[in-house]
């Protein structure tokens, strides 16, 4: 994966079908480099960045979820979030950035908040995850009580990494779209997961 790793960071595209660079104007603000990132060229995709690009303000979510700034959603798979820039390592509908949440090609304070939604295989409470996030900034974690990487983090645990734990209980209304998944694939019950509210510390 370090190859697509790459592509995404430099802009170079032309890895994943039918994916191609595409530049928006003003991503790049946003995006590491020249603003340019392999990004899926579905209208929807075009029409979100394009309204990024303007400026224009981000639609409110339920549950305290702040409105205005930019979004970010990791890990998103083929359950993308509305209103978000969705980011995966594959090429699936609805993921405008194909990256590496470990190595994520924003600039630093680009979101104003964070989610992520069952993550694999990463920790969403990351330096990484802090770095691309504006102080103040949260971060909405959600997973079963089976999944390790949505497990609520201790308080020095995410001071380490940039934030502190705000509050852990029932999974917010705005996580409930779509269909979440396990890795086979298979359909995951959303009544016993939990979401993890942190907040971005300066």
């Amino acid at each position: 994966m370090e190859q697509h790793r790459n592509d995404v960071q430099n802009g170079n595209g032309g890895v994943y079908e039918p994916l191609q660079p595409l530049a928006v104007a003003g991503t790049s603000a946003m995006l590491g480099g020249s603003g340019t990132a392999a990004l899926a060229t579905t209208s929807a995709g075009r029409a979100f960045l394009a309204f990024l690009g303007f400026g224009l303000e981000m639609q409110s979510m339920a549950d305290g979820v702040p409105s205005g700034g930019r979004t970010l959603n990791l890990d998103a798979g083929d359950n993308a979030m509305a209103g978000a820039i969705n980011v995966d390592l594959r090429a699936v509908n609805g993921v405008n950035v194909v990256a590496d949440a470990t190595k994520l090609p924003f600039k630093n304070g680009s979101f104003s908040q964070a989610h992520s939604i069952n993550p694999f295989g990463f920790n969403p409470v990351s330096a990484e995850t802090a770095r691309v996030m504006q102080p103040g900034g949260m971060l909405y974690v959600t997973g079963s009580p089976a999944n390790r990487f949505a497990k609520p983090m201790g308080a020095l645990d995410a001071k380490a990494a940039g934030f502190e734990v705000i509050s852990s209980g029932p999974m917010v209304r705005s996580h409930a779209f779509g269909v979440q998944k396990s890795t086979r694939g298979e359909p995951l019950p959303m009544n016993s997961s939990i979401t993890t509210v942190y907040r971005r510390v300066p």
